[in-house]
Protein backbone atom coordinates (compact mmCIF):
# COMPACT_ATOMS: atom_id res chain seq x y z
CA UNK A 1 0.00 0.00 0.00
CA UNK A 2 1.39 3.38 -1.00
CA UNK A 3 2.18 5.70 1.90
CA UNK A 4 2.77 9.42 1.41
CA UNK A 5 6.43 10.34 1.65
CA UNK A 6 7.72 13.78 2.56
CA UNK A 7 8.75 16.24 -0.15
CA UNK A 8 6.86 14.41 -2.91
CA UNK A 9 4.58 16.34 -5.27
CA UNK A 10 1.55 14.26 -4.44
CA UNK A 11 -2.18 14.81 -4.24
CA UNK A 12 -4.94 13.10 -2.29
CA UNK A 13 -7.94 11.74 -4.13
CA UNK A 14 -10.71 12.04 -1.54
CA UNK A 15 -14.21 10.71 -1.16
CA UNK A 16 -16.32 13.05 1.01
CA UNK A 17 -19.70 11.82 2.22
CA UNK A 18 -22.27 13.69 4.31
CA UNK A 19 -23.41 11.12 6.85
CA UNK A 20 -27.02 10.29 7.63
CA UNK A 21 -28.77 11.94 4.67
CA UNK A 22 -30.79 10.66 1.73
CA UNK A 23 -30.58 11.29 -1.15
CA UNK A 24 -26.83 10.84 -0.89
CA UNK A 25 -24.58 13.92 -0.73
CA UNK A 26 -20.99 13.16 -1.69
CA UNK A 27 -18.07 14.71 -3.52
CA UNK A 28 -14.93 13.31 -5.09
CA UNK A 29 -12.11 15.81 -4.69
CA UNK A 30 -8.41 15.98 -5.53
CA UNK A 31 -6.37 18.24 -3.26
CA UNK A 32 -2.64 18.92 -2.85
CA UNK A 33 -1.15 16.65 -0.18
CA UNK A 34 0.64 19.62 1.43
CA UNK A 35 -2.63 21.50 2.01
CA UNK A 36 -3.44 22.80 5.52
CA UNK A 37 -6.65 22.12 7.45
CA UNK A 38 -7.68 25.79 7.21
CA UNK A 39 -7.75 25.45 3.41
CA UNK A 40 -9.41 22.02 3.47
CA UNK A 41 -12.22 23.66 5.46
CA UNK A 42 -12.72 26.24 2.71
CA UNK A 43 -12.64 23.58 -0.02
CA UNK A 44 -15.21 21.44 1.78
CA UNK A 45 -17.51 24.42 2.32
CA UNK A 46 -17.45 25.26 -1.38
CA UNK A 47 -17.38 21.68 -2.61
CA UNK A 48 -20.44 20.65 -0.62
CA UNK A 49 -22.25 23.97 -0.99
CA UNK A 50 -22.38 25.32 2.56
CA UNK A 51 -22.41 29.05 3.37
CA UNK A 52 -19.75 29.15 6.11
CA UNK A 53 -22.15 30.53 8.71
CA UNK A 54 -21.32 28.17 11.58
CA UNK A 55 -18.48 26.76 13.62
CA UNK A 56 -16.60 23.77 12.29
CA UNK A 57 -13.94 21.29 13.32
CA UNK A 58 -12.04 18.17 12.31
CA UNK A 59 -12.34 14.97 14.31
CA UNK A 60 -9.55 12.39 14.32
CA UNK A 61 -9.02 9.46 16.69
CA UNK A 62 -11.42 10.92 19.25
CA UNK A 63 -9.89 14.41 19.30
CA UNK A 64 -11.66 17.49 17.93
CA UNK A 65 -9.49 20.07 16.18
CA UNK A 66 -11.04 23.55 16.06
CA UNK A 67 -9.95 26.77 14.33
CA UNK A 68 -7.72 28.92 16.55
CA UNK A 69 -10.36 31.62 17.11
CA UNK A 70 -13.07 29.17 18.19
CA UNK A 71 -14.05 28.65 21.80
CA UNK A 72 -11.97 25.66 22.85
CA UNK A 73 -13.23 23.33 25.52
CA UNK A 74 -11.65 20.35 27.23
CA UNK A 75 -10.64 17.68 24.74
CA UNK A 76 -10.23 20.03 21.78
CA UNK A 77 -7.11 21.33 20.05
CA UNK A 78 -6.61 24.46 17.93
CA UNK A 79 -5.49 23.38 14.48
CA UNK A 80 -3.01 26.18 13.84
CA UNK A 81 -0.69 25.37 10.89
CA UNK A 82 -1.70 21.70 10.75
CA UNK A 83 -1.20 20.05 7.34
CA UNK A 84 -3.71 17.53 6.05
CA UNK A 85 -0.98 14.88 5.76
CA UNK A 86 -0.65 14.97 9.54
CA UNK A 87 -3.91 12.99 9.55
CA UNK A 88 -4.12 11.44 6.08
CA UNK A 89 -1.12 9.51 4.80
CA UNK A 90 -2.27 6.40 2.97
CA UNK A 91 -5.21 4.91 1.11
CA UNK A 92 -8.10 4.24 3.43
CA UNK A 93 -7.13 6.86 6.03
CA UNK A 94 -10.11 8.84 7.28
CA UNK A 95 -10.89 12.21 8.83
CA UNK A 96 -14.27 13.64 9.88
CA UNK A 97 -15.26 17.24 9.15
CA UNK A 98 -18.02 18.55 11.42
CA UNK A 99 -19.99 21.65 10.43
CA UNK A 100 -22.55 23.40 12.64
CA UNK A 101 -22.19 21.56 15.95
CA UNK A 102 -25.86 22.06 16.78
CA UNK A 103 -27.03 20.38 13.57
CA UNK A 104 -23.97 18.08 13.55
CA UNK A 105 -23.38 17.80 9.83
CA UNK A 106 -20.68 15.12 9.75
CA UNK A 107 -18.62 14.53 6.61
CA UNK A 108 -16.57 11.34 6.38
CA UNK A 109 -13.40 12.01 4.36
CA UNK A 110 -11.62 8.95 2.99
CA UNK A 111 -8.39 8.78 0.98
CA UNK A 112 -9.21 6.80 -2.16
CA UNK A 113 -5.82 7.18 -3.79
CA UNK A 114 -2.56 9.12 -3.72
CA UNK A 115 -1.51 10.39 -7.12
CA UNK A 116 1.41 12.27 -8.61
CA UNK A 117 0.48 15.87 -9.41
CA UNK A 118 2.27 15.58 -12.77
CA UNK A 119 -0.47 13.19 -13.86
CA UNK A 120 -3.24 15.72 -13.16
CA UNK A 121 -4.27 17.97 -16.04
CA UNK A 122 -6.42 20.29 -13.94
CA UNK A 123 -5.45 22.94 -11.39
CA UNK A 124 -5.97 21.84 -7.80
CA UNK A 125 -8.21 21.54 -5.92
CA UNK A 126 -10.46 19.81 -8.40
CA UNK A 127 -13.85 18.11 -8.13
CA UNK A 128 -14.08 14.98 -10.26
CA UNK A 129 -17.67 14.12 -9.39
CA UNK A 130 -20.42 14.11 -6.83
CA UNK A 131 -24.13 13.95 -6.17
CA UNK A 132 -26.72 15.75 -4.09
CA UNK A 133 -27.21 19.32 -2.87
CA UNK A 134 -26.10 20.53 0.54
CA UNK A 135 -29.14 20.66 2.86
CA UNK A 136 -30.37 24.05 4.08
CA UNK A 137 -27.96 25.33 6.75
CA UNK A 138 -30.29 25.35 9.76
CA UNK A 139 -32.88 22.73 8.97
CA UNK A 140 -32.13 20.68 12.07
CA UNK A 141 -29.47 18.24 10.94
CA UNK A 142 -30.08 14.98 9.04
CA UNK A 143 -33.34 14.29 10.88
CA UNK A 144 -34.72 17.73 10.14
CA UNK A 145 -33.63 17.48 6.51
CA UNK A 146 -35.42 14.15 6.12
CA UNK A 147 -38.57 15.67 7.63
CA UNK A 148 -38.34 18.67 5.29
CA UNK A 149 -38.06 16.50 2.17
CA UNK A 150 -41.04 14.40 3.26
CA UNK A 151 -43.09 17.53 3.95
CA UNK A 152 -42.24 19.18 0.64
CA UNK A 153 -43.13 16.01 -1.28
CA UNK A 154 -46.82 16.29 -0.35
CA UNK A 155 -49.07 19.33 -0.10
CA UNK A 156 -51.12 17.33 2.42
CA UNK A 157 -48.21 17.01 4.83
CA UNK A 158 -48.97 19.00 8.04
CA UNK A 159 -45.63 20.84 7.80
CA UNK A 160 -45.66 21.46 4.04
CA UNK A 161 -46.54 25.16 4.36
CA UNK A 162 -44.10 25.65 7.22
CA UNK A 163 -41.15 24.41 5.18
CA UNK A 164 -42.24 26.34 2.08
CA UNK A 165 -42.25 29.50 4.18
CA UNK A 166 -38.88 28.60 5.72
CA UNK A 167 -37.29 28.29 2.27
CA UNK A 168 -38.59 31.72 1.32
CA UNK A 169 -40.03 30.68 -2.02
CA UNK A 170 -37.01 28.65 -3.15
CA UNK A 171 -37.80 25.47 -5.07
CA UNK A 172 -35.62 22.93 -3.29
CA UNK A 173 -33.90 20.39 -5.54
CA UNK A 174 -32.13 17.75 -3.39
CA UNK A 175 -30.30 16.33 -6.42
CA UNK A 176 -29.00 19.71 -7.58
CA UNK A 177 -25.23 19.60 -8.08
CA UNK A 178 -23.07 21.09 -10.83
CA UNK A 179 -19.45 19.94 -10.80
CA UNK A 180 -18.34 22.63 -13.26
CA UNK A 181 -19.70 25.36 -10.99
CA UNK A 182 -17.68 24.00 -8.08
CA UNK A 183 -14.48 23.88 -10.12
CA UNK A 184 -14.98 27.46 -11.28
CA UNK A 185 -15.36 28.59 -7.68
CA UNK A 186 -12.22 26.69 -6.66
CA UNK A 187 -10.18 29.03 -8.87
CA UNK A 188 -11.34 32.14 -7.01
CA UNK A 189 -9.82 33.67 -3.87
CA UNK A 190 -10.29 31.41 -0.84
CA UNK A 191 -11.46 28.70 -3.26
CA UNK A 192 -14.73 30.60 -3.74
CA UNK A 193 -15.67 30.56 -0.05
CA UNK A 194 -18.95 32.41 0.47
CA UNK A 195 -18.49 35.95 1.79
CA UNK A 196 -21.72 37.71 2.63
CA UNK A 197 -20.12 41.13 2.06
CA UNK A 198 -18.94 40.14 -1.40
CA UNK A 199 -22.43 38.83 -2.13
CA UNK A 200 -23.99 42.21 -1.50
CA UNK A 201 -21.22 44.17 -3.20
CA UNK A 202 -21.78 42.14 -6.34
CA UNK A 203 -25.45 43.10 -6.26
CA UNK A 204 -25.27 46.73 -5.22
CA UNK A 205 -24.80 49.73 -7.46
CA UNK A 206 -23.13 51.91 -4.83
CA UNK A 207 -20.19 53.14 -6.85
CA UNK A 208 -20.13 55.12 -10.08
CA UNK A 209 -17.43 53.45 -12.19
CA UNK A 210 -17.11 56.62 -14.23
CA UNK A 211 -16.29 58.78 -11.22
CA UNK A 212 -12.54 59.00 -10.61
CA UNK A 213 -13.20 59.89 -6.97
CA UNK A 214 -14.46 56.37 -6.32
CA UNK A 215 -11.73 54.55 -8.24
CA UNK A 216 -9.34 54.69 -5.29
CA UNK A 217 -11.92 53.44 -2.76
CA UNK A 218 -11.88 49.83 -1.65
CA UNK A 219 -15.66 49.14 -1.67
CA UNK A 220 -15.36 46.19 0.71
CA UNK A 221 -13.38 48.24 3.24
CA UNK A 222 -15.80 51.14 2.78
CA UNK A 223 -18.80 48.93 3.46
CA UNK A 224 -17.12 47.37 6.50
CA UNK A 225 -16.54 50.83 7.98
CA UNK A 226 -20.20 51.69 7.44
CA UNK A 227 -21.32 48.46 9.11
CA UNK A 228 -19.01 48.99 12.10
CA UNK A 229 -20.32 52.54 12.54
CA UNK A 230 -23.96 51.45 12.37
CA UNK A 231 -23.45 48.71 14.96
CA UNK A 232 -21.47 51.02 17.27
CA UNK A 233 -24.16 53.74 17.11
CA UNK A 234 -26.99 51.29 17.73
CA UNK A 235 -25.18 49.86 20.75
CA UNK A 236 -24.39 53.33 22.12
CA UNK A 237 -28.01 54.45 21.80
CA UNK A 238 -29.41 51.01 22.71
CA UNK A 239 -31.69 51.31 19.70
CA UNK A 240 -32.87 48.76 19.00
CA UNK A 241 -32.24 47.02 22.35
CA UNK A 242 -32.54 43.69 20.51
CA UNK A 243 -29.07 44.25 19.04
CA UNK A 244 -27.26 44.00 22.39
CA UNK A 245 -29.62 41.27 23.58
CA UNK A 246 -28.80 39.06 20.63
CA UNK A 247 -25.08 39.82 20.69
CA UNK A 248 -25.05 38.66 24.32
CA UNK A 249 -27.13 35.61 23.40
CA UNK A 250 -24.72 34.56 20.66
CA UNK A 251 -21.70 34.96 22.95
CA UNK A 252 -23.46 32.90 25.64
CA UNK A 253 -24.02 30.20 23.00
CA UNK A 254 -20.26 29.93 22.52
CA UNK A 255 -19.54 32.33 19.66
CA UNK A 256 -16.57 34.64 20.12
CA UNK A 257 -17.24 38.39 20.25
CA UNK A 258 -15.83 38.84 16.73
CA UNK A 259 -17.94 35.98 15.38
CA UNK A 260 -21.08 37.39 17.02
CA UNK A 261 -20.40 40.79 15.42
CA UNK A 262 -19.90 39.12 12.03
CA UNK A 263 -23.27 37.39 12.36
CA UNK A 264 -25.00 40.65 13.29
CA UNK A 265 -23.28 42.34 10.34
CA UNK A 266 -25.27 40.12 7.98
CA UNK A 267 -28.50 41.67 9.24
CA UNK A 268 -27.05 45.17 8.85
CA UNK A 269 -25.86 44.41 5.32
CA UNK A 270 -29.31 43.22 4.33
CA UNK A 271 -30.78 46.58 5.32
CA UNK A 272 -28.03 48.49 3.50
CA UNK A 273 -28.71 46.39 0.43
CA UNK A 274 -32.44 47.06 0.55
CA UNK A 275 -31.94 50.79 1.04
CA UNK A 276 -29.50 51.28 -1.83
CA UNK A 277 -30.53 48.62 -4.32
CA UNK A 278 -34.28 48.43 -3.74
CA UNK A 279 -34.80 52.07 -2.62
CA UNK A 280 -36.53 50.88 0.56
CA UNK A 281 -36.53 52.55 3.93
CA UNK A 282 -34.88 50.88 6.91
CA UNK A 283 -37.21 48.08 8.00
CA UNK A 284 -36.88 47.92 11.79
CA UNK A 285 -39.21 44.93 12.21
CA UNK A 286 -37.35 42.88 9.60
CA UNK A 287 -34.01 43.82 11.14
CA UNK A 288 -35.14 42.65 14.59
CA UNK A 289 -36.58 39.42 13.18
CA UNK A 290 -33.27 38.65 11.51
CA UNK A 291 -31.33 39.47 14.69
CA UNK A 292 -33.51 37.07 16.66
CA UNK A 293 -33.04 34.35 14.05
CA UNK A 294 -29.23 34.42 14.32
CA UNK A 295 -27.06 32.38 13.90
CA UNK A 296 -29.34 31.47 10.97
CA UNK A 297 -28.52 33.59 7.95
CA UNK A 298 -31.10 36.36 7.27
CA UNK A 299 -33.53 34.24 5.29
CA UNK A 300 -35.45 37.27 4.09
CA UNK A 301 -32.44 38.01 1.87
CA UNK A 302 -33.80 35.40 -0.48
CA UNK A 303 -37.43 36.56 -0.48
CA UNK A 304 -38.43 38.86 -3.28
CA UNK A 305 -41.17 40.51 -1.24
CA UNK A 306 -39.80 40.72 2.29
Amino acid sequence: MFILQAKMAKAFQLDVRLEGVEPKVCRQLIIPADLYLVDLHKILQVGIGWLNHHLHGFEHNGTMFLPPDATNEMGTVAYTDMPVHQFLRKQGDQLVYVYNFESAWRHLITVEDIVDTSEIAHPLPYCTGGTGAAPPEDIGGPEGYSDMLAALASTKHPRHSMYKEYLGGITWLPDDFERDDVNELFQEDDYGLFDVMDFFLNNMELLDEGDDEFDEIDPKENLQEAIDEIIANQLKENDPPELKQNLDRLINLGWTKDQAYQLVAQCVILEIFQVFKESEEFNRDRYIRNLRALPNEPREIWQENS
